[in-house]
């Protein structure tokens, strides 16, 4: 039996200084490190639910917070409504990061932006691509599984952030883990 447990990871902007400053400034998840950013000034790049669930959360740590989206937002409307009057909005592209004096410069499409953390929300990357001439990944590179945790493939079987579902917590794969695993042990499958 294999269990694939490969995660995945975030989506990246690929500009100048991205990665120089990722963990000095620049972070992939609020709920890890909002709170080093206590009544900071912080800007969120992308226009999806996960982004603007990150302001949410953002918002109860620091009231300067700024969205900058590039093309639309895609985020549901409720999250908007919920965010709309404590944050800031606008369109425009990161076209590099660089640093002066702790802060981190923004060079966006229409200005410079000086803040002291970026949280970037553009899409995460499952860690899946690896199987994917076995054809069980689903359109977006997730191994699709059924209720067992079984691939369509007998004795494949995947968990964690590896498989498409609503909520991403450590705590939710480590009790997927377990499931599958005492799942295989009962010699249960999805037949």
């Amino acid at each position: 039996k294999i269990i694939i447990a490969t995660g995945r990871k975030p989506r990246k902007l690929g500009v100048k200084g991205e990665d120089k400053y990722t963990t000095k400034g620049i972070s992939y998840c609020a709920v890890c490190d909002g709170s080093l950013y206590k009544n900071k000034k912080l800007l969120i790049v992308g226009g999806s639910d996960g982004a603007f669930e990150a302001a949410k959360y953002l918002n109860k740590l620091t009231d300067n917070i700024t969205i900058l989206y590039r093309r639309e937002i895609k985020a549901k409307k409720y999250l908007q409504d919920e965010v709309k009057n404590k944050v800031t909005i606008k369109k425009g592209e990161v076209l590099e990061f660089s640093k002066e004096d702790e802060k981190l410069m923004v060079r966006t499409s229409d200005d410079t932006l000086t803040v002291d953390g970026v949280f970037i929300y553009i899409g995460q990357i499952p860690n899946a691509s690896f199987v994917k001439d076995l054809g069980i990944l689903d359109d977006f590179g997730y191994v699709k599984v059924d209720s067992h945790f079984e691939s369509d493939i007998k004795g494949i079987y995947a968990i964690g952030d590896a498989i498409k579902k609503d909520f991403y917590q450590i705590v939710i794969a480590m009790g997927e883990a377990a499931e599958c695993a005492l799942q295989i042990v009962r010699g249960n499958s999805g037949e």
